[in-house]
């Protein structure tokens, strides 16, 4: 799909029909089901046959076993591949989306996005002002939250603040095709 799976076949391996709708190919009307592509999922290590829920595929296009969706499977396969051992190392996700990323790292932790006056708590965090002491984690994850901060500069200078010496930093982005160019669609009001 659109959001940035990756994958290689090696040998003769048959290719599924299955295809965004959009494109003439697989959808499931409302409340059905239909089988998609086989293959393998990294959120539940397991080979699966992906099921259609729906015509949008960026959230209804599911593993039948761990109910993952294509972008968490992106990002568990981007760390398998770019962050070897990531599941040994301090890990703090923003806005945690998918429970295998927390069953499998050793050193957990998450928060939740904090934007204005909302939520609040221990747990809340502002990318723009993190509270994780410098050099404090190995590895940061957030998925689809850069989109929702007023500053992702600002963000990111404090993801790199927190991240020790050889840390990663691993996030996805919502991308819409009809878009041509990311700008700033995002200011805070008068009273923050």
């Amino acid at each position: 799909d659109q959001f940035g799976v990756f994958w290689r076949t090696s040998g003769d391996v048959p290719r599924p029909a299955a295809a965004p709708a959009s494109s003439g190919g697989v959808a499931a009307s409302p409340g059905q089901t239909v089988p998609g592509a086989p293959g393998y999922c990294p959120c539940c290590r397991q080979q699966v046959v992906f099921e259609v829920r729906g015509s949008w595929l960026r959230d209804q296009y599911r593993c039948p076993r761990c109910e993952s969706i294509p972008r968490q499977r992106a990002l568990l396969l981007a760390l398998d591949r770019f962050v070897p051992g990531w599941e040994r190392l301090a890990l703090h996700e923003v806005e945690a989306c998918h429970e295998s990323l927390r069953r499998r790292s050793l050193a957990y932790t998450h928060s939740v996005l904090r934007v204005g006056d909302s939520p609040s708590g221990p747990l809340a965090q502002d990318l723009e002002a993190l509270t994780l002491a410098d050099a404090s984690v190995d590895l940061v994850v957030l998925q689809d939250v850069l989109a929702l901060v007023y500053r992702p500069d600002a963000a990111l200078c404090e993801i790199v603040r927190v991240l020790r010496p050889g840390g990663a930093f691993v996030f996805t982005l919502a991308r819409d095709l009809g878009l041509p160019k990311s700008r700033s669609r995002l200011s805070p009001g008068p009273d923050g």
